[in-house]
């Protein structure tokens, strides 16, 4: 693992990074918790990301009867009146009536909104935009049905981990109960929305796939790309969209999978290759360098929920790239076959940043308790190390002494989903210093911190 990725952005922005050492640092390893981005078709594979416990919010006690927002508990959650909802409030000053039935560790102030549906509905629920570690969950007419619960979703593009449910089925009749909770203490500003995903047409101008429908006891032979040794992709050239089909199915083995679909493109000028795809599920994507199937990295990702349409976008240098597309999880709701339209095009790459190159940056003095600002723009960056994955602008320093080092990006915005966890000795990727922890609650903007201990003396790029 040479990045961590929890919802990964286009890497053409706008950067600030402050790089510090110290003698003495005291940090504890974070504790795994949730999934992070992942490209494989077999759920029993999905990797793990570590998430730190959040830290102790200072409760701001609101006036709950002057805020627009959820009720305190169940009787007297806020009524929804109809789909599409969006509201914004507060969880700080409320009472913690209910616990995460997720598995995980609840101890914040939770509050509730009730909707009873006229018809069957498949509604997303997310709470995108919120300030704190939110969990979702729901209950379906009391607080002994529960029927809905997620404490970590990919769809937010921006901000803390926050709970999201995607073509969550409600029934006619019954009273569904929302809550919106936190995780540990967490607490303070949310925001909801929930509304009804629409249908995805493909038009006649469409590609068509050509997969035979999955479904269980399905085995993808068709485009699974490095899904096994069949290393089978379909090509796509830059300008088409194809109209395909996915979703969840149960293997041969009995175990859960989603069909995974890869394309291939090769390219012979530098170029910036933007994917994007809209789907009746909830949608992930990635785009890749070509290398072996065993070193492959990603060099963008993102996710989506139904029925919204997802982009990345990446400099390209000339050469063989693979985009993915396939369902965000495994989740039985979105059996096959679902459809899904997905298209390529590019536009002109831009000039390089002058740190462009591993080689062309002048190392800085690196001083135990003298922190070292670097603030830069990375668009139009290109890739020099191909290891990495991912287009790459560089900084360096050098260290007289041995110290703990910490490089965090806060204040960069947009906030950055992607970052590095190596520090490099040799340009422009000979041997890697792997992290020793990293944290999204150090920035008071969710931008990730990431630090080493015990680095030797020398000069090291990042």
């Amino acid at each position: 693992m040479r990045k961590i990725t929890l919802a990964t952005l286009c890497l053409l922005l706008v950067s600030s990074v402050a790089i510090m050492a110290a003698q003495n640092l005291t940090v504890t390893r974070p504790l795994p918790t949730s999934e992070q981005p992942y490209w494989g078709s077999s759920q029993s594979l999905a990797p793990k990301v570590e998430l730190p416990p959040p830290p102790t919010v200072q409760n701001t006690t609101p006036n709950p009867p002057t805020i627009l927002q959820g009720g305190d508990n169940i009787d007297d959650a806020t009524f929804i009146p109809s789909l599409p909802f969006t509201d914004d409030g507060t969880t700080a000053g409320f009472t913690d009536d209910y616990q995460d039935p997720c598995g995980g560790t609840s101890g914040g102030p939770d509050v509730v909104y009730s909707y009873t549906p006229s018809e069957d509905q498949l509604i997303n629920i997310h709470l995108c935009g919120t300030s704190f570690y939110a969990v979702l969950y729901v209950y379906e007419n009391s607080v002994d049905n529960l029927v809905g619960c997620n404490s970590f979703s990919l769809i937010c593009q921006s901000g803390p981990p926050s709970g999201s449910l995607d073509l969550f089925p409600v029934t006619a009749g019954n009273t569904y109960y929302i809550v919106v909770d936190g995780y540990y203490s967490s607490q303070g500003p949310y925001s909801i929305q929930i509304s009804t995903p629409p249908h995805v047409t493909c038009p006649s101008t469409a590609i068509p796939e050509n997969e035979p429908n999955c479904g269980d006891g399905y085995y993808d032979t068709f485009n699974s790309g490095c899904k096994d040794t069949l290393s089978a992709f379909s090509p796509i050239a830059i300008g088409d969209t194809i109209c395909g089909v996915s979703g969840t199915y149960v293997g041969l083995d009995g175990g859960r999978y989603r069909d995974t679909d890869w394309y291939s493109v090769t390219i012979t000028d530098p170029q910036v290759l933007t994917w994007s795809a809209v789907a009746e599920f909830p949608v992930q994507i990635f785009m890749f360098y070509a290398t072996p199937c065993s070193t492959l990295q990603d060099m963008n990702g993102k996710s989506a929920s139904a029925g919204d349409t997802v982009s990345i976008a990446a400099n390209c240098i000339p050469g063989t790239y693979y985009f993915w597309i396939g369902p965000m999880n495994f989740d039985p709701i979105y059996a096959c076959p679902m459809t899904y339209l997905a298209w390529l095009n590019s536009s002109p790459a831009p000039p390089p940043p002058p740190n462009d190159n591993c080689d062309e940056v002048t190392p800085v003095q690196l001083v135990p308790g003298s922190p070292l600002t670097i603030t830069g723009d990375n668009t139009g960056a290109t890739m020099d190390c191909v290891q990495l994955g991912m287009p790459d602008a560089w900084t360096a320093f050098t260290l007289d002494m041995t110290a703990n080092v910490t490089i965090d990006y806060c204040g960069t915005n947009p906030y950055f989903g992607t970052v590095f966890v190596v520090l490099v000795p040799d340009c422009p990727c000979n041997g890697w210093l792997m992290f020793y922890t990293y944290s999204q609650y150090v920035c008071s903007d969710n931008n990730f911190t990431v630090e080493w201990h015990d680095v030797p003396p020398g000069t090291y790029y990042y």
